[in-house]
């Protein structure tokens, strides 16, 4: 607290210096100009601050007010000069009374708010303060705000953040970035899915498949293999996410593995429910989700909810529910020629083991054989991977629903195996 406090005073001595500095060289009424001025810089920084690191920008800022500092110090009457100039144009004052109405007021807010957020003088909005009822595992609201590799999604909710380890700037987890047209002779496969799909920080399966087939590339075939998995996703989720992005990629082949966090009781709204009344909210809250100040306000206007009012859905996506966002796969993978290879979800415990697990995740089952009917009675594509890590093998997970990193290169084995066998991959 001592150094955030010092900061917070090295600063204010800056914002006042030029203005004190015209002051004295240069009379109250200057001095009250220049001292605008500043808050409009110190304004500007501060509606930077959520887009640049912290420590570039509060760099910026100390170095642009001992520059104005300077200015005003060495060459007063340079200085005023300029200002006579300016003012003089009606298209800078219009200017300098709008920064004056947004900047300083808004930017200096948040300014305010860090500091004291981080002080913890004031609290930002916060999930486990809203979602969490009696025990309920609903962590929407805390993938929403306060996962750090996310941001927030008014349609999707959230997404991985993109250009950040270890995200591309396209925002999918790999180290490709995809050209856009595809190119003829790429063959893409993008991988749908929550977080058994995206894998650990260092690994997934997709990027180990993606290894295994780069040695079948040749002039005529290039493969790119494309997590799009998200942590906590459902097929809700997933669905609208590939709804936005197949037309952009172009892909040739997707998976799409759902069906974990669809079953936990939803508090409040199913994940149906749970969006903006309007698609026209999408960039603004994107946009606003970035500042404190905002989050601030947020958690302020949701605190006044009574936890009693809030209410236990059955579940984020109900059964019928999911095999609707499973068609919608489907009805666009048949449409545009997108092979769509349905996955059944795996998990460490037996189906007779997890059938006797309190929750629910007992139901777990019943959305893998859903989804076995969905695609038996559609003809669609389906690789039973919870079936194959059920019978085939054992001890490849590292919880109760994650692939260790045995079971992540035993994975992509398996789908090598599968796609190969039903001739999936159309070599040339």
């Amino acid at each position: 607290m001592f150094i955030a406090l010092l900061k917070l005073l090295v600063l204010l001595l800056l914002l006042l210096l030029p203005a004190l500095l015209a002051a004295r060289q240069l009379g109250m009424a200057r001095a009250l100009g220049v001292f605008a001025a500043s808050l409009i810089i110190t304004g500007i920084a501060g509606l930077l601050t959520p887009f640049w690191e912290s420590m570039i920008v509060q760099s910026g800022l100390v170095l642009v007010l001992l520059v104005l500092s300077a200015w005003i110090f060495l060459a007063p009457d340079s200085w005023s000069s300029l200002v006579d100039f300016l003012m003089a144009s009606a298209l800078f004052s219009g200017v300098f009374v709008v920064l004056l109405s947004t900047a300083v007021p808004f930017g200096n807010l948040e300014w305010g708010v860090r500091f004291v957020s981080h002080m913890g003088l004031v609290d930002i909005h916060k999930p486990m303060e809203t979602q969490q009822v009696r025990g309920n595992e609903d962590w929407r609201e805390y993938h929403v705000t306060s996962d750090k590799l996310r941001e927030q999604d008014p349609e999707l909710f959230w997404r991985s953040r993109a250009g950040e380890f270890p995200f591309s700037a396209q925002g999918f987890k790999t180290s490709i970035e995809m050209e856009v047209p595809k190119p003829e002779n790429v063959f893409r496969i993008m991988s749908y899915g929550d977080s058994n799909t995206e894998g650990p920080t260092d690994g997934d399966w997709s990027a180990i498949l993606n290894t295994l087939l780069q040695t079948r590339n040749s002039p005529a075939r290039v493969y790119e293999v494309i997590n799009a998995g998200v942590a906590g996703y459902s097929s809700y989720q997933g669905a609208r996410r590939f709804l936005q992005e197949w037309e952009k990629y172009e892909p040739d082949l997707v998976f799409v593995s759902f069906g974990w966090n669809d079953l936990p009781g939803a508090v409040d709204q199913p994940d149906k429910a749970y969006k903006p009344s309007s698609p026209i909210l999408v960039k603004p809250l994107r946009f606003l989700v970035k500042y404190e100040s905002y989050l601030a306000l947020q958690h302020y206007v949701l605190s006044r909810r009574s936890p009693r009012k809030l209410q236990v859905k059955e579940s984020r996506v109900p059964l019928p529910d999911y095999l609707e966002n499973m068609a919608s796969f489907a009805e666009i993978g048949r449409a545009k020629d997108i092979e769509i290879v349905f996955l059944t979800r795996p998990y460490r415990a037996t189906t007779q083991e997890i059938l006797k697990k309190p929750g629910w995740r007992s139901r777990v089952p019943s959305y893998n054989d859903a989804l076995r009917r969905f695609a038996q009675d559609r003809g669609e594509q389906l690789f039973d991977v919870q079936m194959y890590f059920e019978n085939e093998t054992s001890g490849l997970f590292s919880d109760e629903t994650h692939f260790d990193p045995q079971g992540l290169d035993e994975m992509a084995q398996f789908l090598v195996r599968e796609l190969d066998a039903r001739r999936l991959l159309q070599e040339p």
